[in-house]
């Protein structure tokens, strides 16, 4: 965490993931990566300075089928200038003290691996590429290192409104997930929290192709009905841009069995 932290800040404010992205899940650059389309369009930058890690501390440790989640509460401060040239009415400058929860995913068990300290495949040790981008994949051996299965990955960051006001989900190890694990049993690598943060990533990839107005980029993963009718919605939108947009949790609430497919219900909720 501690090196996460401020390196995250860092690519943050260069609007640049290339560094952090091999240790930060698909859902999570994808939220970053979106508010980065709507800065551009705002001709927006948010400088740090300052910034002073007040306090580190592990939160709650929980189990998730195969997986070991560990979320970390950092409170730190810093100054915070978040400017655009293009309208200035939307600038917020000064200081920042704040509290926030770190999620960081791992497969129970697996030997240690350090994707923090260096740029080589933890499968086959070759170096990775400078810019993994949206799939961040191995380009000799195709082995993905964000899905944590080599090493501690940045699954979710929550603000401490969020995090309290959490109904603590459902417990990723609880009788109601256990019956989901059961009847997916043929995936013995089934995780609550992946399938949220593949929920995650989808979502902003939809919000991202509402304001930019371009569908296709969100049509490999929705279906046809739900393309056609998002498509029409989009088609008829007055164009906008997020000033800010938040995705505050998103929580598997549901699952159910119909036609012989498995379905998965997740609630998003985003401000």
């Amino acid at each position: 965490v501690q090196t996460a932290f401020p390196t995250i800040q860092q690519a943050w404010m260069q609007q640049d993931l290339a560094p952090v992205r091999r240790w930060i899940s698909d859902g999570v650059w994808q939220r970053f990566n979106t508010q980065f389309t709507m800065m551009k369009r705002l001709g927006q930058s948010n400088r740090i300075s300052n910034l002073q890690i007040r306090q580190v501390f592990i939160d709650a440790i929980e189990q998730d089928g195969s997986f070991d989640i560990v979320h970390v509460g950092i409170h730190f401060s810093a100054n915070d200038d978040f400017v655009s040239v293009k309208f200035p009415a939307l600038d917020r400058r000064g200081p920042l003290d704040m509290l926030e929860y770190w999620s960081f995913i791992r497969k129970s068990g697996v030997p240690g691996n350090n994707l923090y300290h260096g740029n080589l495949c933890p499968a086959c040790g070759a170096e990775l590429p400078a810019d993994m981008g949206e799939v961040a994949r191995c380009a000799s051996c195709h082995a993905v290192s964000t899905l944590g299965d080599y090493d501690w990955v940045l699954c979710e960051i929550t603000q401490a409104d969020d995090y309290a006001n959490e109904s603590r989900k459902l417990d990723k190890s609880g009788r109601w997930t256990r019956r989901i694990r059961e009847a997916l049993g043929a995936d013995s690598d089934f995780s609550v929290q992946l399938i949220e943060d593949k929920a995650a990533n989808a979502f902003m990839q939809i919000k991202s192709a509402q304001a930019t107005q371009r569908p296709e980029a969100m049509r490999r993963f929705v279906g046809d009905a739900l393309f056609e009718q998002l498509s029409r919605t989009i088609a008829g939108d007055t164009p906008f841009v997020f000033n800010r947009l938040y995705l505050n949790n998103v929580t598997l609430s549901d699952f159910y069995r119909d036609a012989g497919q498995d379905h998965l219900v997740i609630a998003c909720k985003h401000s």
